[in-house]
């Protein structure tokens, strides 16, 4: 039962990371807004940190997993146990902070880029998965 734990606890983390990310990129207007900044200086802050949040957060994972799980084959299960934390941290933050000012929608686009994010992130995290399973075995 430890081990379904430290399975949750990194599909939390992993979830976290994708939530985080998406949030950034669909909150620009709201962010430019309530923080009085232009767009564009917005936009390029929020991609130097999506790009920071991205390479730091491939790294905690790769860490993490290499550290607290076994090298079993139900250590993929993250791969699918992510993404209901997902659901669960968007439901959170739009019941908390929903969006009330016009202006504040995110661009149609974006959608179809999450959408994209949501379908390639599992062969993300499978490929950590198995580079920390390759480097494990090799150093076991």
């Amino acid at each position: 039962m430890a081990y379904f734990g430290k399975i949750n606890a990194v599909s939390i983390l992993v979830a976290f990371l994708f939530f985080a990310a998406a949030e950034l990129m669909v909150n620009t207007y709201r962010l430019s807004r309530l923080l009085n900044m232009e767009l564009s200086v917005v936009v390029n802050l929020s991609m130097l940190l999506l790009g920071i949040w991205v390479v730091g957060g491939a790294i905690v994972c790769y860490l993490i997993i290499s550290r607290w799980i076994e090298k079993r084959k139900s250590d993929y299960l993250t791969v699918v146990l992510w993404f209901p934390y997902f659901i669960l941290m968007t439901y959170i933050f739009v019941s908390l902070f929903p969006i009330n000012h016009p202006a504040d929608d995110p661009a149609p686009v974006l959608g179809l880029v999450l959408i994209g994010g949501v379908f390639m992130y599992p062969f993300i995290l499978v490929f950590i998965i198995y580079v920390s399973h390759s480097v494990r075995k090799k150093t076991a």
